[in-house]
């Protein structure tokens, strides 16, 4: 498990009542890049895995990338993904798209995300979080509009309402 993953699930787990695991996904890229929690509802009803599944049930976590030593800094996007219901592995349809190889990222759960964002559905812009970055040992909050411009925080609390916040103020 890389250190990055380690201190993600040691941090995030002070402050969520559901517990973070580090887990295997088989990854079964046939959604579109860039949607993930538009993919988790585009399959659910789908048997992606043929194992006569009917329904599979969304999943919300991170993906922690390898660290970059150049720049000091390890990216973890948060993302969503699938259970199959009926043999219980969790499968990825979203294509990773940015050079990074699926096998080099390590899978993290976080079902707060998804219970705060449905909690508080009508306060927020997307059930998709801020992304987070661990650089030079700090967390980094980070966000992009739709032109395309990056939004950075440092926080020292990764609570669920700081994942949430709007970076643009």
């Amino acid at each position: 498990m890389y250190k990055a993953t380690r201190l993600l699930i040691d941090e995030r787990q002070k402050h969520s009542k559901y517990k973070l695991e580090n887990i295997a996904v088989n990854i079964v890229p046939i959604g579109e890049p860039n949607k993930c929690h538009h993919n988790t509802f585009e399959f659910q009803e789908k048997d992606v895995l043929k194992t006569g599944c009917r329904r599979s049930i969304p999943v919300s976590g991170w993906l922690v990338g390898k660290y970059n030593k150049t720049k000091d800094e390890t990216e973890i996007i948060q993302h969503w993904w699938n259970i199959d219901s009926v043999t219980k592995q969790h499968f990825d349809t979203t294509p990773i798209t940015d050079g990074t190889k699926h096998g080099e990222c390590e899978y993290v759960t976080d079902f707060e995300i998804s219970m705060w964002g449905n909690d508080n559905y009508e306060e927020i812009d997307s059930n998709v979080c801020n992304s987070l970055c661990l650089r030079t040992g700090k967390w980094v909050l980070i966000n992009r509009n739709e032109d395309g411009k990056f939004f950075q925080n440092v926080t020292d609390k990764l609570t669920v309402q700081n994942l949430f916040s709007d970076l643009r103020n």
